[in-house]
């Protein structure tokens, strides 16, 4: 007869203790990381040179677009050290200052900055031949005088 040396089920909570410990370590370690790059950047400043190198970038490249300076909150850095900021543009139509779109802006560490601008809003989507296009450019042509968007939010 063969004598199969079993495990006690003590050894095997030992065992899985000793894993969720190490599963915990892990944790903990990765939010302290996670904290100490959200401060270096914070404090060093990267954040802000980002949304002005984002702002600045999409203001003389995109024609007749500007970035929305309000509001501006932290900029997301993920654990690969990539700054990503997500902002609102906007285009002067006549006094006016509409909501056209969201800029989506992302950076690498040695990279370089990318962003892609998603339009959207009203005037943006209406068909041609529906009373919302009737009605916007009616009111874009200046006939129109009281205002219909001041600013979509």
């Amino acid at each position: 007869m063969l004598h199969v040396n079993r495990m006690t089920w003590r050894t095997r909570a030992r065992l899985l203790f000793n894993a969720l410990l190490a599963a915990l370590a892990v944790f903990l370690t990765y939010v302290m990381y996670y904290i100490a790059v959200q401060i270096y950047y914070e404090k060093n400043d990267l954040n802000d040179k980002f949304i002005r190198s984002v702002m600045t970038t999409v203001e003389l490249h995109e024609s007749g677009l500007m970035v929305d300076k309000r509001g501006l909150s932290s900029v997301e850095v993920t654990p690969f050290l990539t700054q990503k900021k997500s902002l609102k543009v906007y285009k002067d139509v006549g006094e006016w200052q509409l909501i056209v779109g969201e800029l989506h802006a992302k950076k690498r560490l040695w990279g370089e900055l990318t962003y892609s601008v998603e339009e959207q809003g009203p005037y943006r989507t209406a068909k041609k031949g529906t009373l919302m296009f009737c009605i916007l450019r009616f009111w874009m042509v200046g006939r129109l005088q009281t205002p219909l968007i001041r600013m979509v939010q």
